[in-house]
């Protein structure tokens, strides 16, 4: 088993008046292709009834790819710290036609990041409304799930997550599309135990930066 340890380190009359404490996350590269599987599934099930049910021809497919990087902010009453790591991110879209101003777009995004020889796997599921501005730029957010694939108990952190993405798009051609989305971590990802407690604070943000194609 792989574990990827981030020590995050809130030093007493630097960060936060609370003496070096540490907080873990425990990952494993395993036992991820069912839950995949699984959630893959779903997802596109739900998109080919969506678009049965609208009957609407002006649906995209795709898939995008690109680089993404896990920023994970502690924070207590008016101080803070942080630890990074970088990664890249696969997975799949779906660009369903509103109006001709607006979009619905879900996807499906399996990420990866590494640091110091460990490393540390996210799902993503964003449900997004994007404005376009015109045939080309177009401006999205929305809610977002994203789901560690870890284990471990303790001082780790909650698998499960909620964030609000804002992502710019700028078509290239008609079928490949630049993508630049940050999402901010909304809740708190540390366990119910005395860190908790005591009003400390642990978010979750991602960047990416990437390329989507349009089948």
């Amino acid at each position: 088993m792989e574990w990827f340890v981030v020590f995050i380190d809130l030093i007493s009359n630097k960060y936060c008046n609370l003496a070096a404490q540490k907080i873990i996350i425990y990952t494993s590269p395993m036992k991820k292709t069912a839950f995949l599987f699984a959630f893959a599934l779903l997802f596109f099930s739900n998109l080919q009834s969506q678009e049965a049910t609208t009957g609407t021809s002006e649906s995209k497919f795709g898939f995008k790819a690109g680089y993404s990087m896990l920023s994970e902010r502690v924070s207590y009453q008016n101080s803070s710290a942080s630890e990074s790591a970088s990664g890249f991110y696969v997975g799949a879209l779906a660009d369903m036609y509103l109006s001709n101003s607006f979009n619905f777009l879900t996807e499906l995004i399996y990420a990866r990041y590494s640091k110091d020889g460990s490393s540390s796997e996210v799902v993503f599921f964003p449900i997004l409304l994007e404005y376009k501005f015109n045939d080309v730029v177009g401006l999205s957010t929305g809610p977002q799930l994203d789901y560690l694939i870890s284990e471990g108990d303790g001082d780790g952190l909650k698998r499960l997550g909620f964030g609000v993405p804002i992502g710019f798009s700028f078509d290239i051609t008609e079928n490949v599309m630049f993508d630049l989305r940050y999402t901010f971590g909304i809740s708190n990802r540390l366990k119910g135990n005395s860190i908790v407690n005591s009003g400390v604070k642990e978010v979750l943000n991602y960047f990416q930066v990437g390329l989507a194609y349009n089948i």
